[in-house]
């Protein structure tokens, strides 16, 4: 039996942690609120969950605070241009893949050896 014998030619899907998809969506969602191609109207998406949090008492009901936040991230990500959240997505994806964080990234790469 072959070590790829269910693979049928698309990259296999990296599973993680919530936590770790919580950090992504969070970086996705800091990105597209600074990206002029997502339209200002759906920029006031996440502002409303930041504002639920800030003030829980703007609206009557058990709503959970973190659900507030939780559907305003995910309606903005969904809502923004596919092209813009896939292009960031693959950003994210490659500073993660190569260890860099940000814009401030000043990691110079070299090899190193023990001296004797």
């Amino acid at each position: 039996m072959g070590e790829d014998q269910g693979y049928k030619g698309k990259n296999p899907v990296k599973r993680s942690g919530i936590f770790e998809d919580l950090s992504q969506n969070f970086r996705l969602v800091m990105r597209l609120m600074g990206d002029k191609r997502v339209p200002f109207i759906l920029k006031l998406l996440p502002v409303f969950g930041l504002l639920w949090l800030i003030f829980p008492d703007i609206a009557p009901g058990p709503v959970d605070d973190a659900l507030a936040i939780f559907i305003s991230s995910y309606l903005f990500i969904e809502l923004s241009p596919r092209n813009v959240v896939s292009e960031l997505r693959k950003r994210i994806s490659e500073e993660e893949l190569h260890g860099k964080k940000g814009k401030g990234d000043n990691t110079i790469d070299g090899d190193w050896h023990d001296v004797e």
